[in-house]
C-alpha cells in the first residue's frame, strides 16, 4: 500500500473542491447556481444528488476512522490551526470573505484528514483499518 505526499495533496485538493463546489463566496457555487432563477431542474437535482452522495461517502469514511470524538478532537485542531495561521500570518480572517472562507476551509481540511488518516495511521504504525460488513 503506497501513500506519499502526492496522495495527501490529492486528497487535500478533492476535499477543496467537493466543499467549495457547494458554496464559496465568489458566486460560482452550486448553490448559486441553485438559486440564479435560470437553467432546467433536472440537471440542478442530478448535480445536487451527486454533490450529495459525495459529501456522504466522505462523512461516511470520516466517521468511520475517526469516531464521533475523534472527529471532534480533528476539527478542534483544524480550527485552532487555521486560527494559529491567520494570526502569525496577519491574514484578515474577520472579513465578510474571511468568515466565509475559515469554515469552508475547516471543512475541507477535516475531509481531507479522514481521507488520508487510514492509509497515513498505515504507513506510520503498520496499522490497517478494516471494516466489516454486516
Amino acid at each position: 500500500m503506497h501513500f506519499d505526499w502526492k496522495a495527501a495533496l490529492a486528497r487535500v485538493l478533492f476535499s477543496l473542491f467537493v466543499v467549495f463546489a457547494v458554496y464559496n463566496p465568489s458566486g460560482r457555487s452550486y448553490w448559486h447556481w441553485l438559486w440564479d432563477g435560470h437553467g432546467h431542474f433536472w440537471p440542478k437535482l442530478t448535480v445536487g444528488l451527486l454533490l450529495l452522495l459525495v459529501h456522504a461517502a466522505i462523512l461516511g469514511t470520516l466517521f468511520g476512522a475517526f469516531g464521533k470524538k475523534g472527529v471532534a478532537m480533528v476539527t478542534t485542531a483544524v480550527l485552532c490551526s487555521w486560527i494559529t495561521l491567520t494570526r502569525l500570518t496577519d491574514l484578515d480572517t474577520f472579513s465578510l470573505e474571511g468568515l466565509a472562507i475559515m469554515p469552508l476551509g475547516v471543512v475541507s481540511l477535516v475531509y481531507a484528514a479522514g481521507l488520508c488518516w487510514s492509509l497515513l495511521h498505515h504507513r506510520l504504525a503498520g496499522i490497517t483499518h478494516v471494516e466489516i460488513l454486516k
